[in-house]
């Protein structure tokens, strides 16, 4: 049985630079949007002292720079030990949010409140803190129609049934047996 939260965003007021949490459970944090900021400045001091091409990994979100291309595994949602699919990118972004690596007792109950129908959403972008926050705002939106109007993201979903669906383009980067060769 889902634990219900005893507050949500409308616990949090936003006026100005002003943010009042009026509920005494409301914990803001920016721990992927923050990440993914810092990933993105990393890289631009990377390519400043001339490196070329790389791959800065912020605790299992990713910014690939530079020409060279990679093979990207991405975890199966409920097998911890398996890949539930694998795509080849260069220069972009990728994140992931999911109710399977941070929950309390059961996937039921992820650390993303909110979300009913998903068990993982998996981003590809041009920056990695568009990409994150994007990922979580999509997982607990549960509205696939908001993609329309951000055609440079390609996504992927699973849901709780482990069905999936790719968005604006998502498949084209997935690894084909030819791509083994």
């Amino acid at each position: 049985m889902r634990e219900t939260a005893g507050c949500s965003f409308k616990d949090i007021k936003i006026e100005g630079n002003t943010v009042t949490l009026n509920h005494d459970d409301v914990l803001i944090d920016m721990g992927s949007i923050a990440k993914g900021f810092i990933v993105e400045r990393m890289v631009e001091v990377l390519e400043d002292e001339g490196v070329v091409s790389g791959l800065v990994d912020g605790r299992g979100d990713l910014r690939i720079f530079g020409e060279n291309t990679q093979d990207i595994g991405i975890q199966h949602p409920r097998k911890k030990d398996e890949m539930i699919a694998k795509i080849i990118v260069s220069d972009c972004a990728i994140a992931t949010s999911g109710d399977y690596n941070q929950f309390i007792g059961s996937f039921d109950n992820p650390h993303i409140i909110n979300s009913l129908n998903y068990a993982s959403i998996t981003v590809v972008g041009d920056d990695l803190a568009i990409a994150d926050a994007f990922a979580t705002a999509f997982y607990v939106s549960n509205n696939p129609e908001i993609l329309e109007r951000y055609k440079n993201l390609k996504v992927m979903t699973i849901d709780k049934d482990m069905n999936i669906k790719y968005y604006n383009g998502f498949e084209e980067l997935l690894q084909t047996s030819e791509d083994l060769l």
